[in-house]
């Protein structure tokens, strides 16, 4: 009896294990300004060029139901007109002076930020659609912006 009840709660255990340890497949990197302009607002500061993943979050397959949830991780290049005036937009933002470090496992250690202190703003002036949160740094050129949809 007891070796039938270990046997059950053993089979029990292996089917409801968690599947947290899958592997996520690696974002692709893009560079499609067109595609990218469909994502995220790029009417009134449109980049020269940008590099952005954009990739669901959470398992992919899981058993677990619920809404579907993406992220956006980019780095803008702009002209220095443009960034100029995304610098006087987000001025009065009310932008916030935080650690300056920017984790995206996609980007080469090159592109990343080195600042320990810089300011981060909101999004608000790249959000459309369902990627409504967010932030952004300004290093010379460059954005390096993360929204995320939920």
């Amino acid at each position: 009896m007891i070796f039938r009840l270990i046997a059950i709660l053993s089979l029990f255990f292996l089917f409801s294990c968690d599947s947290s340890n899958k592997q996520q497949k690696v974002p692709s990197i893009s560079n499609d300004l067109d595609t990218l302009s469909k994502i995220i607002n790029l009417e009134k500061y449109k980049p020269v060029s940008a590099q952005w993943v954009y990739y669901p979050l959470g398992i992919e397959n899981s058993s677990i139901p619920g809404p579907t949830d993406y992220q956006l991780e980019a780095v803008l290049y702009f002209e220095k007109e443009t960034i100029e005036k995304l610098k006087t937009a987000v001025a009065n933002d009310g932008g916030s002076s935080t650690d300056c470090s920017v984790d995206f496992k996609w980007l080469k250690h090159q592109e990343l930020t080195h600042h320990q202190v810089c300011t981060n703003y909101t999004s608000s002036v790249f959000t459309k659609g369902a990627l409504l949160h967010g932030n952004f740094i300004i290093e010379e050129d460059k954005v390096f912006l993360m929204m995320y949809s939920n």
